[in-house]
């Protein structure tokens, strides 16, 4: 997956985005090109092929979205584990708890 793109799960796709990479099915046939646009029949199409998720190019503000996300979860973080000790087993949690939630995990 190229640096700019973004994974997302199907149900998130929205009709308009554009693909960041090829589309292969399970046999290795193309099935989008990169840069296609998403419409609502392709949608329909993916959905009944079984694809989970499709790669595709962040939309403008959609950094910045992310970004702010990003810090929330980091000060929401930060104060559930205010009184965690700073034993390596803490840190550990702490960075597991992080790594989870800024990679959508828990949603």
């Amino acid at each position: 997956m190229s640096s700019d793109a973004r994974l997302l799960a199907l149900d998130a796709v929205q009709v308009g985005m554009t693909l960041s990479e090829d589309l292969f099915d399970m046999h290795g046939s193309l099935v989008l090109g990169r840069g296609a646009m998403v419409t609502a029949a392709i949608l329909l199409s993916l959905q009944r092929r079984g694809i989970a998720a499709l790669s595709v190019v962040p939309q403008a503000g959609e950094d910045s979205e992310r970004n702010a996300d990003i810090e929330r979860q980091r000060q929401r973080l930060a104060k559930l584990f205010r009184r965690c000790g700073d034993g390596a087993a803490d840190r550990l949690l702490l960075q597991y708890v992080t790594q989870y939630r800024l990679e959508g995990g828990h949603e």
